[in-house]
Formats: structure tokens, sequence, C-alpha cells
């Protein structure tokens, strides 16, 4: 996916609403050599509520500030042999994007992709990882820097089908200076892995979850 597209969808929301109700979820399953992928960018409407308390826009609806891009933009930047989905989320507690994609591991885009282009949140898989890169954008450093601080809380949750990898060793966030340990829990048919998205945002570099099996 086009990383900076990627990364002004999630930091442009984190700056407008100023708050650490920002999430992101991640699947991803696998059926025979396809890869199913959902990816989710969500933010709590718990913080419109809070803004008018404090005096700020009264808006019907305030997700539509969040809503920069339209659907047909956001597939567009995925290679055309992934099939893809973009849909926007506006229920009564969060707004945001939902994204479905099916990946032919045997396409060319797919065998041609490489760990250092892997697009952003799409699981580069070899015989000992999988990979998911995380965009920096250093055109946005003062952004980041800013919405670092209001992240403390905010998570990136990955839930991995045990039919993708079997036996999960070690899993680790890179950014450029340190590589953070992550832990992760082990379930009859998933690993659920949950990472603080600060470790992301304060980053100076492209980030990377690297899960060893």
């Amino acid at each position: 996916m086009n990383k900076r597209l990627m990364k002004i969808v999630l930091i442009g929301v984190t700056v407008v609403f100023l708050a650490g109700c920002f999430n992101i979820t991640q699947h991803i399953s696998k059926d025979g050599d396809k890869l199913n992928v959902f990816i989710k960018f969500s933010v709590s409407k718990s913080i419109f509520e809070m803004s008018k308390s404090m005096g700020g826009k009264s808006d019907e609806n305030p997700c539509e500030e969040i809503y920069t891009f339209n659907e047909k933009q956001i597939i567009e930047t995925f290679p055309k042999s992934f099939k893809a989905d973009c849909k926007k989320v506006d229920t009564e507690l969060e707004c945001g994007y939902e994204m479905y994609l099916t990946i032919d591991t045997n396409s060319k885009d797919y065998k041609k992709m490489k760990k250092d282009d892997a697009p952003a949140f799409i699981p580069f898989i070899d015989k000992k990882e999988i990979y998911i890169a995380f965009p920096h954008d250093d055109e946005e450093e003062e952004e980041d820097q800013m919405a670092a601080g209001f992240m403390s809380s905010a998570v990136y949750k990955l839930t991995l089908n045990r039919n993708v990898v079997e036996k999960v060793k070690s899993i680790s966030f890179l950014n450029a200076d340190e590589t953070f340990d992550v832990s992760f829990v082990e379930l009859s048919d998933i690993y659920i892995i949950e990472v603080p998205l600060a470790y992301w945002i304060s980053s100076s570099s492209d980030c990377s979850l690297v899960i060893k099996y």
C-alpha cells in the first residue's frame, strides 16, 4: 500500500482529535494459497462528546473530518492482483475505515514483493518469519511527536490464525532506536498480539513487527 497515504490516514486522525482513543485492529488468516487480511482504523466517538463538553465543535457528523480519502482512492493504492474492499465505519461507538484483502501468495505481485518494500500492514511471509511494515514519513516528524504524546493508550491489535503459522517462537517490534519484545497470548486457534502505537509514532524511521516461527 502507498506508505504516505497510510501514514496520513493514521496520523491525521490522531492529530485532529488529540486523544489516545485511536486503534488499529488487524486479523490474518489463510485459506490454501490465499491470505485473508482484515484491517480496521478507528477512533472512539467518546472523544467528540468530550470536545463538545469543552466548547468544541458540535457537528452533526464530526466523523466526516477523518474521511479524508474515499474508499476507491484507498483500494487503488494496492497491487491490482490483491482483491481489496474498503468501507467507512460509522457506528454509535466509533468511526474510521475497514479494509478486507484477499492475497494470492502465488501471484506475481506477491512473489516479487521483498521485505524492505512490503506495503504497509501487508504480511510478508518467508520460511522463518512474518514481517509487517509500519511506515514513517520524514515530512511529518513534528506531527509525529505531537501525536505520540496522545497515544499512550492506543494499540495495534493483531489476531493471527494458526492456519498461517502453527507455532510462534518470538515477536519483536523494531524502530529506529531500539527493539521491543512483544508478548502474545496463545489460544487453540489464534495468537493475540498487542503493540503500543507510541512505539511507532515516536520513531524517526520505518518500523516493523517481526514474528519468528
